[in-house]
């Protein structure tokens, strides 16, 4: 199974409550994302810690269509119980740690059924299905401990953060912690508006952190690639083997891939008509898609041109099923099926749409750019 950690498809934590809200205020890019993850992955797997990653995606797909995708078990969440920041104690020296109220009030602390009614009650104006919702969430959720994770990623944050641009020896702390400009005693600095890490250490060594979270979890959860969250973005190259080692190549191109390939953005559907998103998700959880998610990941290393070259070979592969001898006895077959039951001519086309292609028509990743196109038609999309 190729799994996908997609930190970009979360929510990351704000103090203000706000990062449901900006959120949505990016679904342009959410949807695409998705999108570009479904056609590339058979699994996406989301780390949120109050479930407002789960609320914003229901608003933006709407109920019906966020239900199916749970059902299809195509979206799973990573529920991380807690937070983490900067703190900086009595002295000028801080450190990475995890957050949690003891007595599990808030969403991000919370038992993960109370933390998702939490989420669902901010969707506005409503849900139908609460407690179905409610209950899909859960199933598709993985339990883990910010504690946990944070004492397994900081001291690899740390050494990112020595490397970084923004180092300076000054700040080398007495006591094995760092001291930082930027904050004052006895407070906790987070990541959120207006977090700015390429001039501001303590904002750089958070969203180390982040990055070193999403890597971590993706290898937790034996993942084929991530995407991140932090705001770090493209600075991510700081982390030594960080790109080589998770970061998918090819999913920068996907787009760039599919425009050769005359395949129009399909995240406009998720946008303009809710209704067509169950057509697209049962498109990429196709036998074609599947076939086409393993040719792209095995040719992802390979360049914009190089990728675009090997499309043209598909284009003049010719599988088996579409030799002669074979599209004869499809042609064979199917007039046979006519002929014996011509009252129930329905069944002959049944039996050569979901058996004969099936047995048939032979494997090649050009079928899913076919049925791309033919979607995008469909549905009205046009170049």
């Amino acid at each position: 199974m190729l799994k996908v950690l997609a930190g970009d498809l979360s929510a990351t934590f704000n103090i203000d409550g706000q990062h449901g809200q900006r959120y949505l205020a990016r679904k342009a890019g959410i949807a695409q994302s998705l999108c570009e993850q479904l056609m590339l992955h058979d699994l996406i797997l989301i780390p949120t810690s109050d479930y407002l990653t789960a609320a914003a995606l229901l608003a933006l797909l709407g109920e019906d269509a966020f239900i199916e995708l749970l059902e299809a078990k195509r979206l799973k969440f990573i529920r991380l119980k807690g937070l983490f920041g900067y703190w900086r104690g009595e002295n000028k020296e801080g450190s990475i740690i995890a957050l949690g109220d003891p007595e599990n009030r808030r969403p991000q602390d919370s038992p993960i059924e109370e933390s998702i009614y939490a989420a669902l009650c901010s969707v506005q104006p409503g849900v139908k299905e609460s407690e179905k919702l409610a209950q899909l969430i859960a199933e598709n959720s993985h339990a883990m401990e910010m504690e946990q994770v944070i004492s397994a990623v900081k001291d690899s944050a740390y050494a990112d953060f020595r490397h970084s641009q923004l180092w300076h020896d000054r700040y080398v702390g007495r006591t094995g912690g760092f001291k930082l400009p930027g904050s004052n005693k006895h407070t906790v600095t987070m990541l959120g508006p207006p977090t700015d890490p390429s001039s501001k250490p303590i904002d750089a060594l958070l969203a180390l952190t982040l990055s070193n979270i999403e890597l971590y979890l993706s290898n937790q959860f034996s993942c084929v690639s991530m995407s991140t969250g932090s705001p770090m973005g493209d600075c991510l190259d700081l982390k030594s083997g960080y790109i080589d080692k998770k970061d998918h190549p090819g999913r920068h191109r996907l787009w760039s891939f599919l425009d050769v390939a005359s395949v129009p953005n399909l995240a406009a559907v998720t946008l303009a008509d809710q209704s067509k998103f169950s057509e697209l998700l049962k498109l990429t959880d196709s036998r074609n898609a599947r076939v086409f998610r393993e040719w792209f990941h095995q040719n992802a290393t390979l360049t914009d041109t190089e990728i675009k070259a090997r499309y043209v070979d598909l284009l003049h592969d010719v599988p088996w099923a579409q030799t002669a001898p074979i599209k004869a006895l499809r042609f064979a077959v199917t007039n046979l099926l006519d002929a014996k039951i011509a009252c129930l001519g329905k069944v002959a086309s049944l039996a050569d749409t979901f058996l004969l292609d099936k047995v048939l028509k032979g494997n090649s990743a050009k079928f899913f750019v076919d049925d791309l196109r033919t979607f995008s038609g469909k549905v009205g999309i046009r170049k």
